[in-house]
């Protein structure tokens, strides 16, 4: 009883953990301070922020309605509405004129499909027209 028990709970667990597509990624991010530490601190988040959506597969474009908030010089940054809900700064350092931040960011991505089967469309008419020239030019 309790072997069928337990493989009919293995059999549910599998089958519902797939459609948990919510993960944290523990980044690194990089930026030459060139202005100033607070600007550097900016660009070496975003960095950390696009490092992590690509890496989890989330749209990169939802970057840009971020950029606003993580000028805000705080330690863990909350949303709502996006791809990205906490980023969590671990740890900010100075280095041979860079910034490094080290940052825990949850993401709970919306793509449905992989980026790179979104432009076949494209490569099979770059295809098609590469086809007519060589057909072409052989008369």
């Amino acid at each position: 009883m309790n072997k069928k028990f337990s493989r009919y709970l293995g059999v549910f667990c599998l089958l519902f953990s797939s459609y948990s597509s919510a993960q944290w990624v523990e980044v690194t991010g990089e930026a030459v301070i060139l202005e100033s530490e607070e600007t550097a601190r900016v660009n070496a988040l975003e960095d950390a922020v696009f490092q992590a959506m690509k890496h989890a597969g989330g749209e990169i474009a939802s970057l840009s309605s971020l950029k606003p908030y993580l000028s805000e010089p705080r330690q863990q940054y909350r949303f709502s509405g996006n791809e990205v809900r906490n980023i969590t700064i671990l740890e900010q350092k100075k280095a041979g004129g860079k910034m490094y931040i080290t940052s825990r960011i949850d993401i709970y991505p919306s793509a449905k499909s992989c980026h790179k089967t979104q432009y076949k469309k494209g490569d099979l008419a770059r295809e098609l027209l590469d086809c007519r020239a060589t057909a072409s030019s052989n008369g």
